[in-house]
Formats: structure tokens, C-alpha cells, sequence
């Protein structure tokens, strides 16, 4: 497996190249019924703050979790698209978001990444866990794509 926490830093990293001064794009849905660019940057920071505040305390070896009800999914995202939508300036947006993962990140690196616990029954390590997480974001980021929204190089 590639290092997960490595992966993890691909969002940042993606978050970084996006020109700013584009924001309209970041805020029209992607499609009819579709979320926003900036609803998916936020979907990330706040499923980010769950991993770090909610999850990771708990994932200790043998700690059985319970998993997450679809109500409890869609709550958190709703929470997600409602702040993206607030009036954020994109700016900021991605600020939190970069910051909030390069917490998560920090938190990582003194954790032992074989630890581990079951969710909803299904025995997981953090290092699967955090694998999980990886390939959300690469989803997300291929959402984010390649637009004309990268900063110029100056």
C-alpha cells in the first residue's frame, strides 16, 4: 500500500493550485442537482474535522465504533453544503480546509497506523482507514478537475 498520510496530502496540495479569483465556478453546482465545487471542498473539511475530532480518539486497538447511520452522512453533508454556501469567500474555504487537513495529518504521523478496531463490526487499521479516506479525496479531487482555474505561474 502507498502511505497513506502521504495520499492525504494530495488535498492540500490540489487546493493550492485553485485560482481564487474564479470563485463563480466553485459555487454553481457541477450539473442540474449536482453540488458545487466549494460544497465539495467543504464536504472534505468537514468529514476531515469528523475524522480528527470524532474518530481518531477512539481508534484504539481493539475499540469497537459504531458506524455511522445514513441520517447522521447526510446531516454532516448538509452541514457541509449549507457552509459553503454562507457567504464563505472561496479564499477562506480553502484556507480551512488546508489547515484543517494539515492538522489531521500532524495527528497522524505519531499514530501507529496497524492499530486496530472495528466499525459497525467490520475490523479495520487506522492505515485502511486513513487508505479510505485517501481515495475519497482523489474522487473528489477528480471532480475538482483540471479547469482553467489552476494560478498562473509568476
Amino acid at each position: 500500500m502507498d502511505d497513506p498520510i502521504e495520499r492525504l496530502s494530495s488535498w492540500p496540495q490540489a487546493l493550492e493550485k485553485i485560482n481564487t479569483d474564479q470563485a463563480d465556478e466553485y459555487f454553481a453546482p457541477l450539473a442540474e442537482g449536482k453540488w458545487s465545487k466549494a460544497a465539495m471542498i467543504a464536504h472534505i473539511l468537514f468529514w476531515d474535522q469528523f475524522f480528527l475530532e470524532e474518530r481518531l480518539p477512539f481508534m484504539v486497538k481493539g475499540a469497537a465504533l459504531s458506524r455511522l447511520s445514513s441520517d447522521d452522512v447526510e446531516e454532516l453533508n448538509q452541514k457541509a453544503w449549507d457552509y459553503a454556501h454562507s457567504g464563505i469567500a472561496l479564499k477562506q474555504l480553502i484556507g480551512e480546509a488546508i489547515n484543517q487537513r494539515e492538522r489531521l495529518i500532524h495527528y497522524l504521523e505519531d499514530k501507529d497506523l496497524s492499530t486496530a478496531f472495528t466499525i459497525g463490526g467490520k475490523v479495520l487499521s487506522l492505515e485502511e482507514y486513513t487508505q479510505s479516506e485517501a481515495e475519497h479525496d482523489e474522487h473528489h479531487i477528480r471532480q475538482l478537475g483540471p479547469p482553467a482555474n489552476v494560478k498562473s505561474e509568476e
